[in-house]
């Protein structure tokens, strides 16, 4: 099969000012918030929840536009992990041990009998099991809601009882460790099994679907694991930051935090990694979340950060039996193919999101090319639509381009 390549040089403004798309400007949403040191964020319905390093926890219901102190019955006032089961609401605590919550945040009851080491760096919810990781004591697991706690550390010792991050697919709960990488167990189980990135440091698991994601530290990047952490495979190109602290994916668009360095981003699963730090005024990330069409960052020293994601808002139906168009949103390139290969393109309108034709390619052009590669490397940030034509086929696509 032939390509032809094209490179389009007529880029668009998309906004009214500048030459960056304002969506793509990660901007400080902190009002109200008294600490600017974001250990955690979190979300449950419309709440939108933030932990800090000294003035407890947060709450946002406006997206972040405004922030409330939701911390009456707390003892300690550095968040570190959150977690939902239910009506109840968990924190994690430096010192503290775990804190529950009927109400959504507004009160708040310490329910640590059975835990030997308050602290708390994660909680996870596994079917009626909770569990909380601690930094030296390994792991204490609860069936009751946190009336009482047991200790699940056999096959934890050493730096592996300094539980980092946790997360959870189907009934296997998985434990990143300061310096022994990950362990797994299955609920209700009692001993730890070694689950790769032997002696990493691993600060942050993340999952979707039946893959788990670890960002991880001292010359790591990113790694993804599709069999329970049996094997990895690393994830860095595009990464000049390795010092990977949070992780957080949505379905093939994965976002990585770097300590003193960037945010990067990803539309393929992490196979190729972009930039994304215009406005952020802290380059040392802590936690990274999705909600509704934004990602949200927690930083060490400038609180909290956010970013729309409407330039990578990619309609579902984009790849359908008749036009693949991919990647989508694109950084260099992107493929234009028909599932037929005998029905050539026979024209492509590129417009913007006025409607105006900024390009078009009529069939003598195309030379009766099935499968083309748009070089989208001199386009600025923006929203593009490709109505493409063959004999009596038409489609228009969206894609977007970041940079």
């Amino acid at each position: 099969m032939k390509k032809l390549t094209i490179l389009i040089v007529t880029v668009i403004f998309v906004f009214f000012s500048g030459n960056t798309l304002s969506a793509q400007n990660w901007i400080d949403c902190n009002n109200g918030i008294t600490n600017a040191n974001i250990q955690c964020l979190a979300s449950n319905g419309n709440n939108l929840y933030a932990g800090t390093a000294g003035d407890g926890l947060f709450v946002s219901t406006d997206n972040g536009s405004n922030w409330t102190p939701i911390d009456s019955g707390l003892t300690n006032f550095v968040v570190i992990g959150i977690a939902f089961n239910g009506n109840n609401m968990y924190i994690g605590t430096e010192g503290g041990g775990v804190f529950m919550s009927t109400n959504e945040g507004t009160s708040w009851t310490p329910v640590n009998s059975g835990i030997t080491n308050l602290q708390v760096w994660k909680v996870a919810i596994c079917g009626s099991a909770i569990y909380a990781g601690t930094w030296g004591g390994g792991v204490f697991r609860t069936t009751n809601n946190g009336t009482s706690w047991v200790p699940v550390i056999s096959g934890l010792s050493g730096l592996s009882l300094r539980i980092q991050c946790m997360a959870v697919i189907d009934t296997v709960v998985f434990a990143g460790t300061y310096g022994r990488g990950v362990f797994r167990i299955t609920n209700n189980d009692t001993v730890w099994t070694p689950a790769g990135l032997a002696n990493g440091m691993i600060n942050s698991l993340e999952v979707s679907g039946n893959k788990l994601f670890a960002g991880t530290q001292d010359g790591g990047s990113v790694h993804v694991s599709t069999d329970y952490g049996s094997s990895w495979t690393d994830i860095k190109k595009g990464l000049t930051n390795t010092w990977v602290v949070p992780v957080a994916v949505n379905g093939s668009v994965l976002f990585a935090g770097t300590w003193g360095g960037v945010v990067f981003y990803s539309s393929d699963e992490g196979s190729n990694w972009s930039a994304v730090n215009s406005g952020l005024t802290n380059m040392n990330i802590l936690s990274l979340l999705f909600k509704d069409n934004n990602i949200f960052a927690g930083t060490q020293k400038s609180g909290v950060f956010k970013m729309n994601l409407s330039f990578v808002d990619v309609d579902e139906s984009d790849n359908n039996e008749n036009v693949q168009s991919y990647p989508n949103p694109a950084i260099d390139w992107l493929t234009i193919s028909l599932s037929k290969s005998d029905l050539p393109i026979s024209n492509i309108k590129i417009m913007n999101s006025l409607g105006i034709i900024m390009k078009s390619y009529d069939e003598k052009e195309l030379s009766g090319q099935n499968s083309i590669i748009l070089s989208t490397k001199e386009f600025l940030p923006g929203v593009y639509f490709l109505t493409i034509k063959s004999g009596n086929l038409s489609e228009t696509k969206k894609f977007v381009v970041i940079k």
